[in-house]
């Protein structure tokens, strides 16, 4: 059996997955014995049983996702009900009009699942079929009880559509969010050799007795090749930005050492919400220390100023060069 959903979304629409369609399969199968039907209607049922199945089965063996299936098997249900919709308003008797109205609130459940799921469009396409059977079946049933609800009907319709188009997005945002996070931590734990048990020992450690020792601690339980590599890679990267502010430093012996900071960081394409967060300084102060060192620097309104630091950069180091 395919492994847990790893998400509560995902393990939620697996849940409905299964169930709704052991739920389709028994009624269908019980309908054949307790109703009698057209031979279009049977040949209807029994292509959605199979097709059940079928979603479940590519489910199981990995061929397809849980989102996908469940996605699949609601609309496939959908368009089973309308084949039932229809052939009742062919009949045209206050019967099949009550059997009509009673198929339309199954589509209005699909619906409430799909939206519990958080199935993007499939609201939309389930409403967009409801209203098109509907519609058909006014055609064929003049029925006042079908016109009397029709009205009903659609604004629910519609609204499940503007609320599917729009609303929805927040939330698969959020879990597209999750997603990258969850694979940000797994990256970080592949690359640390660690495991989440000692990421917690740590954490405790550093709560306990500062950050110096929780990242000794860090260093202690990292696989020893790993964190010779981090260790000389941190090396480097520190070598490197202390050779970078001695050359601004000497290109620019005016700018205090924050705006060197600075500088060195817009040499690095850093953006202003990236300065911020690693100065812990705010944007407001930034923003006014980028205008002194343009003020120190003497700089036209109309010239970048990364422009100008790399230009005087370059300047400097091959005049150093030819030295």
């Amino acid at each position: 059996m395919r492994a847990m959903e790893p998400t509560i979304i995902g393990r939620q629409r697996l849940v409905f997955l299964i169930a709704v369609s052991i739920m389709s399969i028994v009624l269908t199968l019980s309908s054949f014995f307790l109703h009698p039907k057209t031979p279009p209607l049977k040949i209807v049922d029994f292509f959605t049983m199979l097709a059940t199945l079928f979603l479940l089965i590519m489910y199981f063996r990995k061929k397809i996702n849980v989102r996908l299936a469940t996605t699949l098997l609601f609309i496939l249900l959908q368009l089973e009900l309308s084949a039932q919709k229809l052939t009742f308003a062919m009949h045209g008797t206050p019967e099949s009009s009550a059997l009509i109205i009673q198929a339309s609130f199954l589509s209005l459940l699909l619906i409430t699942i799909s939206l519990i799921c958080f199935l993007k469009y499939s609201p939309t396409i389930i409403a967009a079929i409801s209203i098109f059977t509907f519609m058909l079946c006014l055609t064929m049933d003049h029925s006042s009880i079908l016109r009397t609800f029709l009205p009903v009907y659609i604004v629910v319709l519609v609204g499940v559509i503007i609320y599917d188009l729009f609303s929805m997005r927040a939330v698969l945002n959020m879990e597209a969010e999750n997603r990258n996070m969850r694979q940000e931590i797994a990256d970080f734990f592949y690359a640390t050799g660690l495991d989440l048990d000692s990421m917690i020992a740590i954490a405790q450690v550093s709560r306990e007795s500062g950050k110096s020792e929780g990242m000794r601690e860090l260093l202690s339980r990292m696989d020893p090749g790993i964190k010779a590599r981090l260790v000389g890679g941190l090396t480097s990267i520190q070598q490197e930005d202390d050779s970078s502010r001695k050359d601004i430093s000497a290109v620019f012996p005016m700018l205090t050492p924050t705006q060197i900071t600075i500088c060195q960081l817009i040499l690095q394409d850093k953006k202003l919400a990236e300065i911020c967060k690693i100065t812990g300084k705010s944007e407001g102060n930034i923003t006014s220390q980028r205008a002194r060192i343009r003020n120190v620097l003497g700089l036209e309104s109309d010239v970048k100023l990364k422009d100008a630091l790399l230009e005087r950069m370059n300047s400097y180091r091959d005049t150093a060069n030819l030295r």
